[in-house]
């Protein structure tokens, strides 16, 4: 497993993070679930060795590098789709290599016929799953994705979700997704980490029940944990002589 340890971070007086620990499980989804200025995106840039560890450890990291998705597409605005792609793998594959992974992938988010677009030229949802496309296209088993969903409407979104676990099933990196919405985490998550607010301490952690293929937006199973997220991020706390106990560390 990745393993967080006692990370603490602070901007000024500000102290954002507190001896936040968790362990992240390879090759499974996990959602860190919290609300908006907890510190999700210093968490993610403190993996990606954007940000400085100011305390804690961070361990376990897998070999290669890391993908990164952001809350916005991040295409290049002067190059094509495919050459926004191919910009990311020219290091890593030979050209007749890059053009089948280019070519495979943006088939599986539906965008086969728009590789010679520019970003201007394709709908934001197309500029997302595009950036989707190229974040998986990249030869990382690490992915580290920032709230990629939380600018598309309800149907673009779901679709979305959808093209990302297609890709995830057919190469299944260790994931983790920052987000502020309950139904992103009960859908794709199969573990969830809760927050609380700042100073940010893990509030709980638990394994999703509902097995991927049943993750349905109104299936009994998953508005029964949404439900369950609701009131744990109302409550927003645990008590400190009440450890966070993670479910999947005994498997490890």
């Amino acid at each position: 497993m990745i393993r967080l340890e006692k990370l603490c971070h602070t901007y000024g007086d500000f102290k954002v993070l507190e001896d936040l620990s968790f362990d992240l499980p390879r090759e499974s989804i996990t959602c860190l679930l919290g609300p908006s200025g907890c510190g999700k995106t210093t968490l993610l840039h403190l993996m990606a060795g954007t940000l400085l560890l100011q305390g804690g450890r961070i361990t376990g990291f897998p070999p290669g590098g890391i993908s990164y998705l952001f809350q916005e597409p991040r295409l290049l605005p002067w190059k094509t789709l495919k050459k926004n792609m191919d910009l990311v793998l020219k290091n890593s594959f030979a050209r007749e290599e890059r053009e089948r992974i280019i070519g495979e992938t943006l088939s599986l988010v539906e965008l086969a016929a728009f590789g010679s677009y520019y970003p201007h030229q394709l709908s934001g949802g197309m500029r997302q799953r595009g950036a989707l496309a190229r974040a998986f296209a990249f030869p990382a088993e690490l992915l580290l994705m920032d709230e990629p969903f939380q600018a598309l409407d309800p149907a673009l979104k779901l679709g979305l979700m959808e093209d990302f676990r297609r890709l995830w099933e057919r190469d299944r990196r260790t994931t983790l997704l920052v987000t502020h919405n309950i139904q992103e985490a009960t859908l794709l998550g199969d573990h969830i980490l809760v927050l609380s607010r700042p100073p940010t301490r893990l509030i709980t952690a638990l394994e999703n029940p509902v097995d991927p293929g049943d993750r349905q937006p109104f299936g009994e199973g998953v508005l029964a944990l949404e439900r369950q997220l609701y009131l744990t991020l109302m409550e927003g706390r645990r008590e400190e002589d009440q450890p966070c106990i993670f479910p999947w560390s005994s498997r490890e």
